[in-house]
């Protein structure tokens, strides 16, 4: 197939726009709205978020089995 690895620039969002789309949601709706202690606590709050976001209501019915 010919392809080659392509290394990006550390904080540039234009680069790796995935990353960046999802680091930015986490920090919008997540992150903004509680003060992090430790890593602890943010394990704690990432794991509330990443469960809610992947719950069955929250998820539209074509997209969740």
């Amino acid at each position: 197939m010919n392809m080659q690895r392509v290394r990006t620039a550390p904080r540039s969002p234009w680069q790796n726009a995935y990353a960046e789309r999802v680091i930015g949601s986490i920090r919008r709706e997540c992150l903004d709205h509680v003060i992090v202690v430790n890593a602890a606590g943010l394990h704690r709050v990432l794991t509330a978020h990443v469960t809610y976001y992947n719950d069955v209501s929250y998820c539209p019915t074509s997209l969740c089995g």
